[in-house]
């Protein structure tokens, strides 16, 4: 049994003999029996056309002339105008993992186009797939397509389709990919010996092994065998020429001798068709006839009660216009009474609403209407103080500082908030400057920095040189081009100091004139010569910078936040002060039945002060409303 890879199956598309099949193979042995001339010896051609491609491919068959791929494939109407078919095998790489290889065919192509299914998109790895695919797999709506077509079909299915029309990167693949056992591309010999032996695969004959003659005439053929078969090839066409020649001329036969009976019969139906004609035509010519006189006496009879039924409409008319005059009158009088008191309700429905409105507030607030006016301004008061907070808020929450504003104590006036904001954005950006300045000095990492400078020295140094070190500590070591000062050889003014004057707290240098103060330091770090605790000091001292830039760099941001959020409020003076007012605005009372406009409230004061008038008004028009509608109503009924 052949071990893997192994051929599973073979299926074609579009071929003579072999139109939409798929043959499995056995692992061990696979045989076709068939007819002579049932396509046994093509499905050899096509695996040698799989393997070798057009270039190498001689047919197995012995025929009068040469078998080429393009002869194999059926001649159809559908596609891109230009006949074609498929060939392609599935190569089993190991228990339920497949590639397919295979041929492609067009007639008015005169070489073969390879090509090889993956799952993948590296032909130099192919990537296997995990079914066999199946002529079923190649159409599309039962179409077969080209196979430009057929690989955008497959790709949809998850397949990728690499074709090559030169077969030498085609084989170059088999091999790499361990289906070929022989590099075929290495020599034109090796391809023509393996497409013979694929031949001889397909070739009928009894091989004598004892004989070297007969096994090469089974794997290279015959010349006189050959020359036999061409000559019956050209009998056989002959033959089968004058059987269709004798078959068209009898079909024609056929079809003349059957238009001859149909015109016969017709012929007959047509004088049927006149006789009866005849027949029908003289019998209603008779009834029309005796029809006529029946129907002028019925003409007569009926236009007398004509002329009577139009003197009596005559009457009827007269009577019903002047009735129905006198009810129309009637009913456009009540039905303009009818809108008239609809109209008048209306008006009245109006400021009763109101009314109706005013009092259920006074009853859900527990009020007076002379009291209404001062809670409506006291409670608009609050619901805009209330909003103000809300927007407040809402604001620091969107940025995150609302915890951060509330723990801080404020000033109750805006403008000292402006000026309290700005004081502590200015003090806190100075911090950072000083901070970041000592965090460039204490680096002795850095080159520029003059405590490397001074670390480098090798020994202690005085109170005063110390001193003037972090005195001058932030000048830069190389000059800007902002052109100001820059200290490039700090020995020059540290190792030489002229000192011209000393006090309790610092001392006077003399810069070429210039007399400068120098502030004694409190804490000093190279009054010592232990390299290791003056790198210990600077390392503490540099990660004690750094997280008091960063607090101090956070609150700076924090405060500018806050400043701008308030700043960007509508009304901020007023929504400021509001909301530090908060705790007592939650101490009033505020009523939501009270929301509404200043216009709102004098409708509801106008209307209470008139309470009396409009319910009798309302009272009035609702029953004047009632009476006409009941009076059209009747009168519709009527």
């Amino acid at each position: 049994m052949k071990d893997f890879p192994r051929i599973h199956s073979l299926s074609t598309l579009g071929l003579i003999h072999h139109q939409e099949f798929d043959y499995e193979f056995h692992p061990l042995r696979t045989d076709f029996m068939g007819d002579s001339g049932s396509g046994k010896s093509m499905v050899g051609d096509l695996l040698q056309l799989i393997f070798v491609g057009s270039d190498a491919f001689e047919s197995a068959t012995v025929g009068t002339d040469d078998r080429k791929p393009s002869g194999m494939v059926l001649e159809h109407k559908k596609g891109r105008g230009t006949d074609f078919a498929y060939a392609f095998i599935n190569i089993a790489i190991s228990p339920s993992k497949y590639l397919s290889i295979g041929t492609y065919i067009e007639t008015s192509i005169r070489s073969t186009h390879s090509f090889i299914i993956e799952s993948g998109y590296e032909p130099e790895n192919l990537s296997p797939f995990e079914s066999p695919l199946y002529c079923h797999d190649f159409l599309k709506n039962e179409e077969l397509l080209p196979i430009d077509q057929l690989k955008e079909h497959l790709e949809s299915n998850g397949l990728i389709c690499h074709s090559w029309q030169k077969p030498k990167p085609y084989l170059e693949v088999l091999f790499k990919n361990r289906i070929l056992s022989l590099d075929l591309t290495s020599n034109d010999k090796i391809l023509k010996d393996f497409a013979q032996i694929i031949q001889s695969f397909s070739r009928g004959k009894v091989l004598d092994t004892k004989k070297s003659s007969s096994l090469k005439d089974f794997l290279f053929g015959d010349t006189e065998v050959k020359e036999i078969s061409k000559r019956f090839r050209e009998a056989v066409k002959e033959f089968e020429s004058e059987i269709g020649e004798y078959g068209r001329n009898l079909k024609e036969i056929e079809r003349v001798t059957r238009k001859q009976k149909d015109y016969l019969e017709l012929h007959t139906r047509r004088d049927d068709l006149e006789k009866s004609l005849h027949e029908w035509l003289s019998r209603s010519f008779a009834y029309n006839q005796q029809e006529e006189k029946r129907l002028s006496k019925e003409l007569i009879t009926t236009s007398n009660q004509f002329i009577e039924t139009i003197h009596f409409l005559d009457e009827v008319h007269t009577w019903a216009t002047n009735e129905l005059s006198e009810t129309d009158l009637r009913e456009r009088q009540l039905k303009l009474n009818e809108d008239s008191a609809r109209s008048k309700l209306r008006e009245a429905e109006k400021d009763h609403s109101t009314l109706i409105e005013a009092q259920n507030i006074l009853t859900e607030i527990k009020c007076t209407s002379s009291e209404l006016k001062g809670l409506y301004e006291n409670s608009k008061e609050i619901s805009n103080r209330i909003k103000a907070i809300e927007s407040v808020k809402f604001a620091l929450q969107q940025v995150e500082l609302e915890e951060f504003f509330d723990s801080k104590t404020w000033p109750k006036s805006f403008q000292e908030f402006g000026e309290v904001i700005n004081n502590e954005i200015k003090i806190t950006g100075e911090y950072i400057s000083k901070k970041s300045i000592l965090r460039n000095y204490s680096d002795i990492s850095d080159e520029n920095s003059l405590a490397n400078w001074a670390f480098n020295l090798n020994r202690p140094l005085t109170l005063e040189e110390e001193s003037a070190l972090i005195h001058f500590q932030h000048l830069p070591r190389t000059k800007s081009s902002q052109r100001g000062k820059y200290l490039p050889n700090p020995e020059e003014l540290i190792l030489a100091l002229n000192i011209v004057e000393k006090e309790n707290e610092g001392f006077w240098l003399n810069l070429n004139g210039i007399r400068e103060f120098v502030k004694y330091l409190e804490e000093r770090v190279f009054d010592q010569s232990d390299r290791n605790a003056i790198k210990s000091f600077f390392g503490e001292y540099s990660k004690e910078l750094d997280s008091d830039i960063s607090k101090l760099t956070d609150y700076l941001s924090k405060l500018q936040s806050v400043q701008s959020t308030l700043l960007s409020l509508d009304r901020p003076k007023q929504c400021y002060e509001y909301y530090l007012e908060r705790a007592e605005t939650e101490l009033n009372t505020y009523h939501e039945a009270l929301d509404f406009e200043q216009e709102t409230l004098e409708k509801y004061l106008s209307c209470l002060s008139r309470e009396k008038a409009i319910e009798e008004h309302y009272g009035q028009a609702e029953e004047n409303y009632r009476v006409a509608a009941g009076a059209s109503a009747s009168f519709e009924n009527f």
